[in-house]
């Protein structure tokens, strides 16, 4: 077991000077970034938070894990579960809300993401709490092939992840990991939208506010002209200007608004548009918008705006570097064995589209009933093994349908005695429920077929997606004839005994 954890360095005060606006400072930035000094380049990352389209990828990209599911497995070791349960007790003390996706922002942007972690006792335990560092005072130095940082009690500390002081969180290895950032990629999109934003405001300032063109009669009164022209001058928000009349066409006052015309704003809008897809194509790997439907943020929102391999990379690298560099050394600390350290484990499979997939099953299934009402037999089994498709058994010949029930006789209306309005009732009575039987065994099939889809179905989606298909293997023909037949024969009934009520 070790003593103690090392005592923490003090971060140096951070601040940015400049708007970032010219391409000589963000060309020279992205250079020194490529030396391996990330000062300005990390300064550049916090002027590219203001632009929204950057923001909004970028969080979609960090907070995209902790609305997976996640989960804590034990590590290697006979009290491995117990280590477990005191891990899951004070997971949220050991990384603050926010703390993983400020790391990920960092790693995703420079290539390289910092920490430290502040140690302090609890429950006779040392338990650490991460807290990240802005990457501003972080260098990579070629003469000792490790990071650096600056702090207020030293220059240059080397750092050594899984110490149990730093944490380094990189794409790719630590060696030139700032060659992966997205900031290389982002400055000039970034750029072209920002200038294009700027300059598309100022076309709308002047073609969007028309010019006022005064005209006054050279012959008008020079207190007329100066009153009118004052009037102008002053002209404001439903404001009225009084224009003196004349007889004389030519001597009129007149106030006109010149408009400009132009359609030079496309261009903007289309060079904004195209930085905007080469932002979301760099940090999510797909051009999709980064707005959040429905009011949550869902496992399937996620997989529908991040490409799968940036995803689980995202979370693989996490993970392992969570476990090396801050779960180990804690088990390390306390029981003396750091692979006691549990794994972190966040599910970046996709969910199953449901809807998707019953309506794959019944084209399948609609396939094979047309091959086989076509005269070919087609290998079921064979074709349901192909799709993935579970069965239970062989699926051999479809069995034949059941025959439809038929109806008991039903006594003719004109051998009814005696007659009158009463036996037509009577019969039309019996005629109903000659139909009710037959329709209701017709009708059975139907209904079970429905209960089952009811009780099997998994949630509405899946209910309506079963729904449809079970309709689409219904034949209502049959009942439709019963249900002709009995109002014909009712409608023959009714006549027959109005007309020998009346005598005839």
């Amino acid at each position: 077991m070790l003593s103690a954890p090392p005592a923490p360095y003090r971060e140096l005060p951070n601040y940015s000077w400049t708007d970032w606006d010219r391409v000589t400072a963000v060309k020279t930035a992205i250079r020194n970034l490529e030396y391996g000094i990330l000062d300005m380049a990390a300064l550049v990352c916090d002027a590219m938070r203001r632009d929204d389209r950057v923001s909004g990828c970028l969080d979609r990209r960090t907070q995209a894990l902790p609305a997976l599911p996640f989960q804590l497995e034990p590590g290697k070791g006979a009290n491995a579960d117990r280590v477990l349960q005191l891990l899951k007790d004070n997971f949220e003390n050991i990384f603050p809300d926010g703390v993983l996706s400020e790391l990920q922002t960092w790693g995703v942007m420079l290539g390289i993401g910092s920490g430290q972690l502040l140690w302090d006792i609890r429950d006779d335990l040392w338990m650490p709490r991460l807290r990240i560092w802005h990457p501003r005072f972080l260098m990579w130095r070629w003469d000792t092939r490790m990071w650096h940082v600056n702090t207020e009690q030293q220059a240059a500390v080397p750092i050594t992840p899984g110490d149990g002081q730093w944490v380094l969180f990189s794409l790719k290895a630590l060696e030139r990991s700032y060659m992966w950032g997205a900031m290389r990629n982002l400055y000039v999109p970034w750029l072209l939208r920002q200038w294009a934003l700027r300059d598309w405001g100022r076309w709308s300032e002047v073609y969007g506010a028309p010019i006022r063109v005064a005209t006054t009669p050279a012959a008008a009164d020079e207190a007329d002209k100066q009153r009118f022209i004052t009037e102008m001058a002053n002209l404001g928000t439903e404001s009225v200007v009084r224009l003196p009349g004349s007889a004389d066409p030519l001597q009129q006052f007149k106030l006109e608004l010149l408009e400009a015309k132009s359609t030079g704003s496309d261009g903007f809008d289309r060079l904004i548009s195209k930085a905007e897809t080469a932002i979301a194509v760099a940090l999510l790997g797909q051009n999709l918008t980064t707005e959040v439907k429905g009011g949550s943020y869902s496992a399937a929102q996620v997989h529908e705006t991040i490409r799968a391999e940036i995803l689980q990379g995202d979370a693989q690298l996490l993970a392992k570097t969570l476990r090396e560099q801050v779960l180990k050394p804690w088990a390390a600390y306390n029981f003396g064995d750091p692979e006691l350290a549990p794994f972190l484990c966040w599910n970046t499979d996709p969910p199953e589209d449901k809807v998707s997939a019953g309506t794959a099953l019944k084209n399948i299934g609609d396939g094979i009933k047309s091959l086989q009402q076509t005269g070919a037999k087609p290998d079921v089994d064979e074709l349901m093994e192909r799709f993935g498709i579970p069965t239970t058994g062989p699926a051999g010949e479809p069995p034949a349908p059941e025959p439809a029930p038929v109806a008991k006789p039903v006594p003719h209306a004109l051998s009814m005695k005696p007659s009158g309005a009463l036996q037509g009732q009577l019969y039309a009575d019996q005629l109903v429920d000659s139909a009710k039987a037959v329709g209701g065994k017709l009708l059975g099939q139907d209904a079970r077929r429905l209960l089952e889809v009811v009780m099997h179905s998994l949630d509405f989606e899946d209910l309506r997606t079963r729904i449809v298909a079970a309709f689409g293997e219904m034949q209502p023909d049959q009942l439709a004839a019963v249900m002709q037949r009995a109002m014909v024969m009712a409608e023959l009934a009714g006549q027959v005994a109005v007309l020998e009520d009346l005598g005839k």
